[in-house]
């Protein structure tokens, strides 16, 4: 019953919102067109195109950027180019001898990458540097907020996959569960499976395992503490624990992070061998 009227609470709270937010008009303020070959950003118009991709833009909308072909400095006639528009300014123009593929840039705007293929290989060219070519590409560029800092995967051969990251490569690797590219101020991590069959977590290229499964990474807000929940097998054992900034607790289940009045912290539960007792684990990160 409890349950019941917490539901017929919620309900009685939503209705008025509801009604108020339906009274009020929805402001719709143009961000592009595409059509016939033309973008047009606010009051600029770029084009024509034979092939553009969607338009992408900052978080706050205030950066943007695209990819086109067109046919020669004029866009009339000669050998076709892609051509990179960011914040309306070219900042790249080169032969499109492949076929299209996708573009994305950071928030910021300063960095970009656009992958393409021809045939069965994928080219990817990042602020104007090409990569590859690899079979096809696993995970997307992703970058950091202010752009220098990027990573994608790539496989290079039949369950044979590579990192690159700010231009260094690390694998070959057989697979991966999740990639996260670096931020302003933290790592980037990846967790993957090696040729030999041992799953290890990468911290910009550093090792640690190797473990069972790493469902996803826990980070600091600035960036300078990091940590997973996993599983670790010696011999015919396996056992939960929690790494924090590379160091193990063994026992360990439900890391997470929380914020109080002394700041943050990573918290987890352990748990007496008879299984009887639990205790929560705090271990406070920054200052």
């Amino acid at each position: 019953m409890k349950y019941l009227a917490l539901a017929v609470a919620i309900a009685a709270l939503l209705v008025p919102l509801h009604q108020s937010l339906a009274a009020q008009s929805v402001e719709q303020v143009p961000v592009y067109t595409m059509a016939d070959g033309i973008i047009a950003i606010g009051d600029t118009e770029w084009g024509p195109y034979e092939l553009f991709g969607t338009p992408r833009f900052s978080a706050d909308g205030r950066r943007w950027g695209f990819a086109g072909i067109a046919s020669g400095k004029d866009k009339r006639e000669g050998p076709r180019v892609v051509d990179v528009i960011i914040q309306g300014k070219k900042v790249a123009s080169f032969p499109a001898d492949f076929d299209w593929g996708d573009f994305t840039m950071s928030d910021d705007g300063s960095s970009w990458a656009l992958s393409t293929s021809r045939g069965e290989e994928t080219t990817l060219r990042l602020d104007g540097k090409s990569y590859g070519p690899y079979r096809h590409l696993k995970f997307n560029p992703e970058f950091s907020p202010d752009g220098k800092h990027w990573i994608f995967a790539a496989e290079i051969d039949p369950e044979n996959y590579v990192i690159v990251a700010d231009g260094k490569q690390y694998g070959p690797f057989k697979g991966f569960d999740f990639l996260r590219p670096a931020g302003l101020k933290s790592p980037w991590f990846a967790s993957v499976l090696k040729t030999s069959g041992a799953g290890v977590f990468l911290v910009n290229g550093k090792e640690y395992g190797p473990y069972g499964w790493i469902p996803q990474v826990v980070v600091s807000t600035d960036g300078g503490a990091w940590g997973f929940e996993t599983e670790k097998k010696i011999g015919r054992s396996s056992f939960r624990v929690v790494v924090v900034n590379g160091v193990e607790y063994p026992g360990a289940e439900g890391l997470r992070l929380v914020t109080d009045a002394s700041g943050e912290s990573f918290v987890w539960f352990t748990f007496s061998e008879e299984g009887d007792q639990a205790f929560l684990n705090r271990l406070r990160v920054g200052k």
